[in-house]
This record gives structure tokens, C-alpha cells and sequence, in this order.
């Protein structure tokens, strides 16, 4: 085996500043430099070259990915940094939306506490309190009950509308819209107000509230799309009987 000289008169030279020093004082660093004491300078934390570390991210008998397409068109949460370009995504999927649907009910509802609709698939469920109270643009037309004629021609039973004097008083309406006939007056005791289609009572979209005659008694009406042009107002025993009414022209929307 080769053997090296101790070096006790020897110099160097110093591969940082090409100083002279005494060999045997000299110190090598840890990246191969042979430098001065003064020079010398120990290996830092953050300095290289790192000892290799496994960082393995693979998932030892990894299963693929089920239902890819169904979960990418699926978000939760609201605009998720780095999901809008993900390869892939439904555009614009993580944009709110809203929309909010239509629903008629025809003629008038009382004491609703749940309401519940399933809409082509879409369940919603929901509460409402006295939706009676909460009725707008229902047009009212006040009846009562009223002889009229005297000797010699007879005399006739006719109901009047909001007071006025004209028997078999004619009137409009919309398809639509809401007509109530208030018939409290105690004329109308012992007579039930009804609406004809020819000779036959119409109830489609009509509702009937308490007895005619008494305090807050009602007939209402939601005109429906299917209303024939004209109805007939009058008694509930015959259209031809007294009291007589009067015509009813349905208008379009």
C-alpha cells in the first residue's frame, strides 16, 4: 500500500482564496474543497446534495376509477378553486342556478298546511299558512235577492248585482282571473247561487263557502282556460228558475 509523505514542512495553496497555508493545517470541507482553518465553513441543513427520500403517491392494488363521467358532472360547493378547467368538466356546471316554477290552483283554498308537488321528477315540499288571506285581484260583485213587476203582469224574484237596479244584469269575465259573488245579504237566504253551462251547473274552478243568506257566504270562481264563452248566474234549482240571473260573457286571456 502506498504510503503519503506527513507534509509537516509542506504549503498549499487554498482552492477558495489561493492562499498559502501550512498543509497540515489545512481542512477539507464538505464538497472536496481543501481550505485554510480561517476559511473553513461546516455543511449547512439546506445545502445539497440531499439524501434521496421514497415519496411513493401510487396506492398499492389500486382500483380504477368507477362512474367517472357522473362525478365530474357532479359538484359540490360553489365555484371550487381549480375545478373550472378540469379536464373533462361540464362547462359552466359550477354556476348557480335557480329558477322558479308556476303553479295554479283554481277556485279557493282554505286552512293549507303542507303543500307538496312532484313535477317531472323534481319533489319540492313547502308550507303555507291561511292562503285565503293572502288572495289578490279577486273582483267581488255583491248580491241580494229582489221582487220585482207588480199587478197586472205578476211579480218575479231577480238578483241584483252591487245594488244595482237592472234585472238579469249582464257581466264580464277573464279566463284566469277571480270572481267572487258575496252573497250575504239575508235576501239570498233559502236560494243557492250557482253558475250554469247551459242547463247544467259549471263547476269547474268554483267554490262554495258557507250557506247563502249568512254572515261571510261566498261563490268564487278562478275562471279556467276551458270555460265555455258565456255562463249564466241564477238558482241552484233550475236556470230557469227564480231568483233569475243574468248572463256571463267569459273573455280570453
Amino acid at each position: 500500500m502506498a504510503k503519503f509523505a506527513t507534509g509537516k514542512n509542506a504549503y498549499a495553496l487554498s482552492d477558495r482564496s489561493g492562499q498559502r497555508y501550512r498543509y497540515r493545517d489545512m481542512r477539507k470541507e464538505w464538497n472536496g474543497l481543501l481550505v485554510g482553518p480561517d476559511e473553513y465553513e461546516p455543511k449547512h441543513p439546506q445545502l445539497g446534495p440531499f439524501r434521496t427520500v421514497s415519496d411513493p403517491q401510487a396506492l398499492k392494488d389500486a382500483r380504477p376509477p368507477q362512474n367517472l363521467e357522473q362525478q365530474r358532472s357532479t359538484q359540490f360547493g360553489f365555484n371550487p378553486v381549480g375545478l373550472r378547467d378540469f379536464l373533462n368538466l361540464t362547462e359552466n356546471n359550477l354556476v348557480a342556478k335557480s329558477a322558479v316554477g308556476e303553479v295554479t290552483l283554481e277556485g279557493v283554498v282554505e286552512n293549507i298546511k303542507n303543500v307538496s308537488y312532484n313535477l317531472e321528477g323534481l319533489f319540492a315540499t313547502g308550507q303555507v299558512n291561511d292562503l285565503q288571506n293572502v288572495q289578490t285581484n279577486v273582483v267581488t260583485f255583491t248580491m241580494r235577492v229582489q221582487q220585482v213587476g207588480g199587478p197586472p203582469f205578476g211579480t218575479t224574484l231577480n238578483y241584483f248585482l252591487n245594488n244595482s237596479q237592472s234585472t238579469q244584469f249582464n257581466i264580464n269575465i277573464t279566463k284566469g282571473l277571480t270572481y267572487r259573488f258575496d252573497v250575504s245579504d239575508s235576501t239570498n237566504l233559502g236560494y243557492d247561487l250557482r253558475l250554469w253551462d247551459g242547463s247544467s251547473i259549471f263547476a269547474s274552478g268554483v267554490y262554495n263557502s258557507g250557506t247563502d243568506g249568512t254572515s261571510g257566504a261566498f261563490l268564487q270562481i278562478t275562471v279556467p282556460q276551458s270555460a265555455p264563452s258565456q255562463l249564466r248566474y241564477g238558482s241552484s234549482g233550475n236556470v230557469n228558475d227564480e231568483p233569475l240571473g243574468g248572463n256571463i260573457n267569459v273573455q280570453g286571456a
